[in-house]
């Protein structure tokens, strides 16, 4: 456990069991938010994965870029 976290553990033992628990069920609010925010944002990658349009796009721009995708490397490094 790093220094942070004990810390942190020794300070809520400080605390009444109700803020204790009060603590504890904010916490998982907000875990639970950016668990939410996360599975979207999964989500939306996924359907811009799919998205002919946009597969359109990154083959336009892969296109452009792949004249200069070995400029500047030298082989023998």
């Amino acid at each position: 456990m790093s220094q942070t976290l004990a810390q942190i553990e020794s300070d809520i033992e400080q605390l009444s069991l109700a803020d204790q628990i009060d603590l504890m069920e904010r916490l998982i609010r907000l875990v639970r938010q950016r668990a939410v925010l996360l599975v979207a944002s999964d989500a939306d990658l996924a359907l811009m994965a799919h998205d002919p349009h946009i597969q359109r796009e990154i083959a336009a721009i892969e296109a452009e870029f792949a004249p200069t995708e070995w400029d500047g490397l030298d082989s023998t490094a």
